[in-house]
C-alpha cells in the first residue's frame, strides 16, 4: 500500500508528533490527548441483508470495514465481563481515512468498529 509507512520521528528530526496509537516505541514520550472511545457500528441495509450479530464472537462471520496502516489490525478487543477478549474479522473494505470508513459503513459494505467523533 502506498503511503501508510510510519514516518521515523528520529530520522526525520521531527519534534513533535500527533498519533493515534495504542503503544509508545521506547525511548519517546508520550501524553493522551483525548480518549478514543469507538462503537461498533453498521448500515441499516447491511443488517437487514446479513443479520445482526447477538455477541461479539459472530463479527467473525460478518463483512467488516477496517483501518489500513503499517501493520493491520485484523481483530478488534471488547470488554468480556472484567477482561478484554479479542474476535478476528476479516476485512471487506481497508482505508487509512476514518471519513472512507464511515462512508463505507454507511454505504452496507459491512460492520465497522469506530472513534465515535465520526458520527
Amino acid at each position: 500500500m502506498v503511503g501508510l509507512e510510519t514516518i521515523d520521528l528520529l530520522k526525520e528530526e521531527i519534534d513533535v508528533a500527533i498519533r493515534a496509537v495504542e503503544s509508545v516505541d521506547p525511548g519517546f514520550v508520550a501524553i493522551k490527548l483525548a480518549p478514543n472511545k469507538r462503537a461498533f457500528c453498521a448500515s441499516p441495509g447491511y443488517l437487514a441483508r446479513h443479520g445482526q450479530p447477538k455477541r461479539p464472537q459472530e463479527l467473525s462471520k460478518h463483512q467488516c470495514v477496517l483501518p489500513a496502516g503499517t501493520q493491520p489490525v485484523h481483530s478488534w478487543a471488547y470488554i468480556a465481563g472484567k477482561s478484554v477478549a479479542r474476535v478476528s474479522v476479516k476485512p471487506a473494505f481497508m482505508a487509512n481515512n476514518g471519513e472512507l470508513l464511515r462512508d463505507a459503513i454507511a454505504g452496507d459494505i459491512g460492520i465497522g468498529f469506530l472513534p465515535k467523533f465520526l458520527d
